[in-house]
């Protein structure tokens, strides 16, 4: 079994790599149509849209203008991203389908936290529009 070691992951905005993160998690889900009628004794379901969402987190870096800071006013004015890739390795990664104009990452929620015995935090959260394909 070919295993993938986190050390070779990132998150790249264009080609940035967003300083700091040390973790991401992409959840793809299908919505489920409940297609039951009078008289079934089983519950009966169709395939309905698919979507994608998410987090990635890490260690707070203000001065990382072109990566934590750019999403953190995207979050903060809505702003679509379409050029953000997340790498499971150094070379496979995810990302909203280039081949559509309207695909891309919405940064959905912005959190920072600080612990007195450690060091400040941030996570993102992200709702992706389009397709999520992978390369």
């Amino acid at each position: 079994m070919a295993t993938l070691t986190g050390r070779n992951a990132k998150i790249m905005k264009g080609s940035t790599t967003i300083s700091e993160m040390g973790n991401w998690t992409i959840n793809v889900t299908v919505d489920q149509i409940d297609t039951t009628s009078f008289g079934n004794t089983w519950k009966k379901a169709d395939r309905g849209m698919t979507g994608w969402e998410g987090t990635a987190s890490g260690y707070l870096d203000k001065t990382d203008t072109s990566g934590q800071v750019l999403l953190e006013t995207a979050a903060f004015s809505g702003t679509l991203l379409t050029d953000v890739k997340f790498y499971v390795d150094g070379s496979t990664y995810y990302e909203p389908s280039q081949s559509s104009s309207s695909a891309g990452v919405y940064i959905t929620g912005y959190n920072i936290g600080q612990d007195k015995a450690g060091v400040a935090t941030v996570e993102f959260t992200f709702t992706g529009c389009g397709t999520l394909d992978k390369s």
